[in-house]
């Protein structure tokens, strides 16, 4: 009723604008017959009559119309988002954080962090959660590479965004800030009229983050701010209500997800099963690396796959390698790199205090810097306080050193593959770069002259297991930090063994001591 009164007025003003163009030329006519044609077709719209709806509230059935228009003309906001594996009970879990059947006019604005390491499907998850509830608000905004646009330009990047954050909500194309400090007080000006639904994707800096969302108080009434990070502190500076840890996936799910990229459907050819659970073992859950892994062996054959099964072995891929690397550089401090390095390589399993306590030693400041490493979602603790690490990034912090020394193990800083460690000592080939030295022997005990270490000057870490040093100790490093030798094999220790003034744990597990020094040597 309400629209066949409305175009009842304009048919009326349209006799009136008919009668005065009578004269007029035939392209006017056409176009005044298409006005007529359109509105006729309004008029014939089913609707709803106010009588009949909401008890015949005006301003209720006005907000009801106004809330349908809304949904039908907004849908070109939609993101793409293909293979949604696993993500129904992701996306109910998330939905319970951001509560929005309770945002109502006069609920409160809510703040929801997704947290992560990289690859981990952040991104994918926000834009679910974008998909599925973009249209109950009256304004959007999906920021997406926060962190790389910014990096990008550091200036130009973020007024950008402010840019794009106000006309996505105001439902502009041509509004511009100018500068950071503009853009930020246009925010908070014209955006708290707004309920919106903001998704402000990887970032990483909370500088950053306060020039697009500083307080609730920037956005209207029952607005839902979601940000993605793999930095847990942002999340506690920025006071968000809740946080969502995103999970790895189960194998079945990997299976399926994998599959889509390497067989375009959700299930492996059957003479691929067995070397596709291969490549699910090897991605362990990451999304990233089981879309990178498929779409590079679709329509390969099987030899190709076991090729490239082999390279993984030996070194990550390096499409993986760049995502989970952006958590490494972007560490506050050298030596928190150091600290994620000497964790990858030595002490992956190792209890959480036994660790902080060696590495403190080494001038490292890990009381501080393992916290960090958890916050940026590059360590992890286990229920029985132990340093655990995703493969992937254990290969990476090892692909680091790696690439450090240019291929060269006597130029590693950190010595940990059997075969490498094996070489150096044979050939009494290492060299005062190398800080730290693992090895396991798969022998009952494997022998290598105690000189092999002469030239190891700055070694600090050192493990040996079923390992026997023949020869003189008098040129060994004399800087250890941590001395772990299981499974020692000498009755004490050899009477040359030099001082280790430096020396923070001495671990002799699985000995056959009678007696350690004859005098104190540490």
């Amino acid at each position: 009723m309400l629209i066949l009164q409305m175009s009842g007025i304009k048919l009326v003003v349209l006799h009136k604008h008919l009668r005065n163009k009578r004269r007029e030329d035939k392209h006017e006519k056409e176009k005044v017959q298409r006005w007529k044609n359109a509105l006729t077709q309004a008029a014939d719209l089913c609707g709803e009559d106010l009588k009949n709806a909401d008890n015949g509230n005006e301003a209720k059935f006005i907000k009801k119309i106004l809330g349908e228009v809304n949904k039908q003309l907004y849908s070109k906001y939609q993101l793409d988002n293909e293979h949604l594996v696993g993500i129904t009970s992701r996306v109910k879990v998330l939905s319970n954080f951001l509560d929005i059947e309770k945002s109502g006019s006069k609920d409160v604005v809510r703040m929801i962090g997704i947290l992560g390491m990289g690859g981990i499907g952040k991104t994918t998850l926000a834009k679910t959660i974008y998909n599925k509830f973009e249209r109950i608000f009256e304004g959007r905004s999906f920021l997406a590479n926060v962190r790389e646009v910014i990096a990008h330009q550091p200036i130009n990047g973020l007024v950008g965004l402010q840019e794009q954050l106000l006309n996505d909500i105001l439902k502009n194309e041509g509004i511009k800030v100018g500068s950071v400090a503009k853009g930020t007080e246009m925010i908070k000006k014209r955006l708290p009229c707004k309920r919106a639904l903001v998704i402000i994707d990887d970032v990483d800096d909370l500088q950053q983050l306060e020039e697009i969302a500083r307080a609730r108080d920037w956005f209207g009434p029952g607005s839902r701010i979601i940000i993605t990070t793999r930095n847990k502190h942002l999340l506690v500076q920025v006071g968000v209500d809740s946080t969502y840890v995103a999970e790895e996936m189960d194998e079945e799910e990997a299976l399926e997800l994998f599959s889509w990229h390497a067989f375009k459907r959700g299930y492996p050819d059957q003479e691929y099963l067995d070397l596709s659970k291969r490549v699910i073992r090897y991605c362990q859950g990451l999304p990233l690396a089981l879309r990178v892994v498929g779409s590079f062996l679709i329509k390969r054959t099987a030899l190709e796959w076991e090729s490239q099964l082999e390279r993984l072995e030996r070194s990550p891929h390096e499409a993986i390698t760049k995502i989970l690397r952006i958590s490494f550089d972007g560490l506050p401090d050298r030596i928190d790199r150091s600290t994620f390095l000497d964790i990858s390589c030595f002490f992956i399993g190792m209890d959480k205090e036994y660790v902080t306590q060696i590495l403190d030693g080494c001038g490292f400041s890990a009381t501080l810097g393992i916290p960090i490493l958890i916050e940026r979602c590059l360590v992890t603790v286990s229920e029985q306080n132990k340093l655990m690490m995703h493969d992937l990034l254990r290969d990476m912090g090892r692909e680091i050193v790696y690439e450090n020394a240019d291929g060269h193990p006597e130029n590693f800083s950190r010595l940990w593959k059997r075969e490498d460690v094996t070489d150096i000592l044979s050939d009494k080939s290492g060299t005062k770069k190398i800080g730290g030295v693992a090895l396991d022997s798969d022998l009952d005990m494997t022998r290598f002259s105690a000189q092999a270490f002469t030239n190891m000057k700055k070694l600090r870490l050192l493990h040996l297991s079923r390992v026997e040093l023949t020869g003189e100790f008098k040129d060994f490093p004399k800087n250890l930090m941590w001395l772990s030798w299981h499974y020692f094999p000498l009755e004490s220790m050899p009477d040359d063994f030099p001082m280790q003034p430096k020396l923070v744990v001495l671990d002799l597990q699985y000995n056959s001591l009678k007696i350690l020094w004859k005098d104190c040597k540490v």
